[in-house]
C-alpha cells in the first residue's frame, strides 16, 4: 500500500449542473470581484462564501477545491 492515499468522490453533485446550482452565482462573484478591482483572494473568498451558503455540509478543504476546479478551469494545462 502507498503511503499517500487518494481520496475517492462517490458523488460529485457540484459537478451535476441539474443538481447544483450554485455554480453561476459562484463564478460571478469572483468575476464581479475580480471586475471591482478586489485581489486574487478576496475574490476567491467571495466564491467560497457563496458556495458554502449552497453547500454547509461539505467541508473547507472539498469546497475550496470545487470552487478552485471551476475557477481555474480553463487554465489547466
Amino acid at each position: 500500500m502507498s503511503e499517500f492515499s487518494c481520496k475517492e468522490v462517490i458523488f460529485d453533485g457540484a459537478n451535476n449542473e441539474v443538481r447544483c446550482k450554485c455554480k453561476p452565482a459562484a463564478l460571478r462573484a469572483y468575476h464581479g470581484m475580480k471586475d471591482a478591482g478586489c485581489d486574487e483572494g478576496t475574490a476567491l473568498d467571495a466564491a467560497y462564501r457563496v458556495y458554502r451558503f449552497h453547500h454547509p455540509l461539505d467541508t473547507k478543504e472539498d469546497s475550496h477545491l470545487t470552487v478552485e476546479r471551476w475557477i481555474y478551469a480553463d487554465q489547466v494545462h
